[in-house]
């Protein structure tokens, strides 16, 4: 082969390659970072557990949360014939005050003796548990941005328990909204400007009938009630076009293609 010649050839695929390299830069790098600002209006993190018997409360224990940063709480109230138990694992992180991740998991729980109505001439005084744990942020991007909600799971148990997840715009639409048992996840477009409002919660509640130790001589039904939920939220700005990418991407293009007419 002329040696002159592959070495004409090697320089114009060098200068090929060259070329290629700037058109691909020019296409695929005409964005910018967004510099913006996301707001946090609201936080709060809960986890309650009490047990009353009739109007009175006899014990309760509760951990709450306005801030942000990580949440890890739990609540517990043990009584005679049961206990409740609440409890979260929970973050809010303000991402360089441009984007947002929240979320974590909670969890509630009652086992409790069902006394049934208690015995004839005795006081029918009902024994109820209670027991939460609740996630409720609000958040106002400065400019439009894009969300993630993944892992989102409800789960419940026997009827007294309740777990819901919902986010919605304040005023406006629903993005997401679900109870029960259930699994969701989805990505979206916020509008900057616009308040938005995100809630995660489980409950349990349980009755008993009465304070007897025996229910017509039999031995109580033993209760177990159980609920949780789980989710990761992340936000974060839309990035925006570089001024004059639409043209450069154009140039870009046809930098490609001349290119690869040049060289076939």
């Amino acid at each position: 082969m002329n040696t002159a010649k592959h070495a004409s050839l090697t320089c114009q695929s060098k200068r090929a390659l060259a070329v290629i390299a700037l058109g691909a830069m020019i296409v695929f790098g005409s964005t910018v970072p967004v510099s913006a600002d996301l707001t946090l209006d609201s936080a709060y993190r809960e986890v309650s557990a009490s047990v009353s018997v009739g109007p009175v409360t006899l014990v309760s224990d509760s951990d709450t949360s306005t801030s942000d940063g990580a949440f890890i709480e739990g609540a517990a109230a043990p009584f005679l014939t049961g206990i409740s138990v609440a409890g979260q694992a929970s973050a809010i992180i303000e991402i360089l005050s441009d984007g947002l991740n929240a979320g974590g998991i909670g969890s509630v729980g009652i086992v409790a003796a069902d006394l049934g109505d208690g015995l004839i001439g005795l006081p029918q005084l009902g024994t109820t548990f209670l027991a939460a744990s609740i996630f409720d942020i609000t958040f106002t991007p400065a400019v439009d941005s894009v969300y993630h909600v993944i892992g989102g799971a409800l789960n419940v148990g026997d009827p007294g328990t309740y777990a819901s997840f919902l986010f919605e715009e304040v005023g406006g639409a629903v993005l997401i909204s679900e109870t029960g048992t259930a699994g969701f996840a989805q990505s979206g477009g916020l509008v900057g400007g616009t308040t938005y409002h995100l809630m995660a919660s489980a409950t349990a509640e349980f009755a008993s009938g009465g304070l007897t130790a025996l229910n017509g001589g039999g031995l109580p039904d033993l209760e177990g009630l159980n609920a949780d939920w789980a989710f990761d939220l992340q936000v974060c700005p839309e990035p925006i076009p570089a001024p004059g990418a639409a043209v450069l991407g154009l140039i870009g293009m046809g930098c490609v293609g001349w290119v690869k007419r040049r060289f076939a």
